[in-house]
């Protein structure tokens, strides 16, 4: 059910995510789904941290990176959290951060989600590239990459080809960004 709500949230938006679609996506009655969530409010609560969860599980899941050079580990790296942040999973979590303006409850669940969102990304981080996470300054830099790139997925929501010509700006500045924190 968990997983019918993230599509649906994916595909129909936040405000076409109701009990009644989720339970048809999941393939059970709407008395079934009311057995385990009360309310949307309380379907969504639980889809927000199996968002979270299944988001670094993804970014853990996609394994560690080969290369030969520094320079060609750091364009792994970017790469690496660039393709994390462009799957379905990301559109989902925009769509709640989107309704979380407006709304207390969902906006107190999902700050909930963020915090352990925003500790679990440089935990991830560290088991994939643990020379690197050793490093002074590494968690920012991972924190400051991701909220530049997230920026970027934003425009594609609009249209596909600002997002990719933004990306293809930020990238070598991002690239710069670690290169200078490397030393």
């Amino acid at each position: 059910m968990l997983e019918a709500t993230i599509q649906c949230l994916v595909q129909q938006g936040y405000a076409g995510t109701t009990t009644r679609a989720v339970a048809e996506r999941a393939g059970v009655s709407a008395g079934a789904l009311q057995h385990h969530f009360a309310s949307k409010q309380e379907l969504v609560s639980e889809a927000i941290s199996y968002l979270s969860s299944k988001l670094t599980t993804q970014l853990i899941e996609r394994g560690l990176p080969s290369a030969s050079s520094r320079r060609q580990l750091t364009e792994q790296m970017l790469d690496y959290l660039w393709q994390t942040l462009n799957g379905p999973l990301i559109a989902a979590a925009t769509e709640l951060a989107a309704a979380a303006r407006t709304d207390p409850f969902l906006r107190e669940r999902l700050a909930k989600a963020q915090r352990q969102a925003i500790e679990m990304v440089p935990l991830a981080a560290q088991q994939l590239f643990p020379e690197q996470a050793a490093r002074p300054g590494f968690t920012g830099l991972i924190n400051t990459a991701l909220a530049a790139m997230r920026g970027v997925v934003l425009l594609g929501f609009v249209s596909s080809a600002d997002k990719e010509e933004a990306w293809r700006a930020a990238r070598p500045q991002l690239l710069a960004m670690v290169k200078g924190w490397q030393g």
